[in-house]
């Protein structure tokens, strides 16, 4: 008898443990679960400030170098920008303390109110560094977020969004700025060359990506007019024509970043 209760309570015990221990699994799954959205929802949004800011660099470089009727598009960004940083502050309250949030706003509010006093080259600079700035702080919430530990359906874990994706859009974004300002000047430096050069490497790392499938024209028609209207004598594509084409590349790859977002955001919301 005395056995029997021992191996009754022994039961209880297992049973009550089980179920604790099931129930902490699933507020921990809850948990990560609520953590991984809310770190993609932060990604989305920091994915979109992005292009805005790599846009503006891309115009204020060809307004800077002679192409004075792109500055009604420098002024619809600087509104567009301004309201993505407004959305982002009430979106994510944890930013109000952060060190680099707070420095990119400041950077910003200083960058776009002077840059037409800027030489060609500070502007550059500025706008990189605000943008490095900006990839910190995208790497520092997707950290936060644990997203890391998401699979993409390329079976790559999601870094990949921000560790490739968004660094060769960059580097695109690089082009389409010194691209555009040679396209305004109507002519280039070796320094101009050489960089332009160095950031084509990107742009067919992409195209040699093999899920890219008909994305490519855009990209490829990117690289024939840096090769064929901008490494030229003399180069022979309007600014605003030139920064076009870049833009229809990124949105290639900016297209492919949020298809694979959206399905991370399917297949969380989905469990």
């Amino acid at each position: 008898m005395l056995l029997l209760n021992v191996l009754i309570i022994l039961l209880l015990f297992l049973i009550i443990l089980f179920a604790l221990l099931y129930f902490y699994y699933r507020e921990v799954k809850k948990s990560n679960k609520s953590r991984h959205l809310q770190g993609l929802l932060c990604l989305n949004s920091f994915r979109h400030l992005l292009a805005l800011i790599q846009q503006h660099r891309g115009l204020t470089m060809g307004y800077i170098n002679g192409d004075h009727s792109l500055l009604n598009r420098i002024h619809s960004l600087k509104h567009q920008v301004n309201q993505q940083l407004s959305d982002i502050k009430k979106e994510q309250l944890g930013l109000a303390s952060n060190l680099i949030w707070i420095g990119i706003n400041d950077h910003w509010l200083r960058l776009s109110s002077h840059f037409a006093q800027y030489e060609s080259d500070h502007n550059f600079r500025q706008h990189c560094n605000l943008i490095v700035n900006l990839q910190h702080l995208i790497e520092d919430s997707a950290e936060q977020h644990h997203l890391q530990e998401l699979v993409c359906s390329n079976k790559q874990n999601a870094n990949f969004l921000w560790n490739q994706l968004l660094n060769t859009a960059e580097h695109v974004g690089q082009a389409r700025a010194v691209g555009t300002s040679i396209a305004a000047a109507k002519k280039s430096t070796s320094i101009q060359r050489i960089k332009l050069n160095y950031l084509k490497n990107y742009i067919n790392v992409f195209l040699s990506n093999e899920n890219l499938s008909s994305d490519a024209k855009s990209p490829r028609a990117l690289l024939t007019a840096i090769n064929n209207q901008i490494l030229i004598d003399n180069p022979n594509i309007a600014a605003e024509e030139f920064f076009n084409l870049a833009t229809a590349a990124l949105d290639v790859i900016f297209g492919q970043f949020d298809d694979y977002l959206k399905e991370l955001l399917s297949d969380l919301k989905d469990q």
